[in-house]
């Protein structure tokens, strides 16, 4: 009797977890977050020199208010929201100007075969929109009940346009206050609050370094098992290059020590592309929402708890 309920149990939970799944695939597909990127896209947020980022956070404003979020607020030019309730948060951010454009018609999205065009279209209003839709489609379905997420929208990620550049220069905290003139590579020009300079920049190679170390690139390709070769293989050389950012490769010994780092991941990747058999991956805990598939009673646990 004991082994029937608990079998009746995990059924009923295997449905519950297959119609949450079914439900954000539908949600995500709505055209609310194609039309809010769209309208993003429209409003020509370029830096420098720091373009109609009034215009732009008003939109993410009023679109956060429209889907509920709670203490929805301005500081200056960024966007602030949460959704949920409980004491760990979970943050979004992401960055709402783009680089100048080459003609004005890059502000005039369009939809051609299933791709988004338009200036900012990849970086990163589109990313905006995802974050804004997937937390209030979380919410909604009763995922966020031990927890939060908070929505961080910013602007001047592409370089320091005229209103941080004078908000900084006001508050004392340019260190080198014609930075473009002497350049340093990877070293702030202000000093940050709450921490030194040297404090930022350990937190930042800790990051950088842990996202983008061997394990992290193995794990990136693994965790695309369903997708094709050619796509895993394009995601692992954008993440070598990537890196770069922060850990420049400049010369060909630099290159070669991070093949030699990496190249576990290389030999597997080389051998599928010979073999035409793709080896099998264990131990990968994979929580990305599928569009293409539901996520399962163990894939909508651990979203929960990852989001919780």
């Amino acid at each position: 009797m004991q082994h029937s309920i608990e079998g009746n149990e995990q059924n009923v939970k295997k449905q519950d977890a297959e119609q949450v799944s079914f439900r954000l695939r539908e949600r995500l597909s709505e055209p609310a977050m194609l039309d809010l990127t769209k309208r993003l896209i429209a409003i020509s947020t370029e830096n420098p020199p720091g373009n109609q980022y009034e215009e732009c956070a008003t939109t993410l404003i009023e679109e956060l208010v429209r889907l509920r979020f709670d203490d929805v607020r301005r500081e200056g030019a960024c966007v602030l929201a949460s959704v949920g309730t409980g004491p760990r948060t979970l943050y979004f951010s992401g960055h709402y100007d783009v680089v100048p454009a080459q003609s004005r018609d890059q502000f005039q999205p369009r939809v051609e075969n299933q791709n988004l065009f338009g200036r900012g279209s990849s970086d990163m209003k589109s990313g905006l929109a995802a974050m804004i839709h997937a937390a209030v489609a979380v919410h909604d379905e009763g995922l966020l009940k031990s927890g939060r997420i908070g929505i961080v929208l910013v602007p001047d990620e592409e370089t320091a346009a005229t209103p941080l550049y004078k908000c900084l220069e006001a508050g004392g905290r340019l260190t080198r206050p014609r930075h473009w003139k002497e350049f340093v590579p990877f070293t702030m020009a202000h000093t940050p609050l709450k921490m030194s300079i040297e404090e930022a920049h350990d937190e930042v190679r800790y990051g950088w370094d842990h996202s983008y170390s061997p394990q992290a690139l193995a794990h990136a390709v693994d965790s695309l098992a369903d997708q094709p070769l050619g796509y895993r293989i394009d995601i692992f050389l954008a993440r070598l290059c990537f890196r770069g950012i922060y850990f420049p490769m400049m010369n060909k010994l630099a290159w070669v020590k991070v093949i030699a780092q990496n190249w576990r991941t290389i030999i597997r990747l080389t051998k599928e592309a010979v073999f035409r058999r793709r080896p099998e991956v264990r131990g990968v805990m994979n929580v990305r929402i599928s569009l293409e598939a539901p996520l399962g009673e163990e894939g909508a646990s651990q979203l929960s708890d990852v989001i919780s």
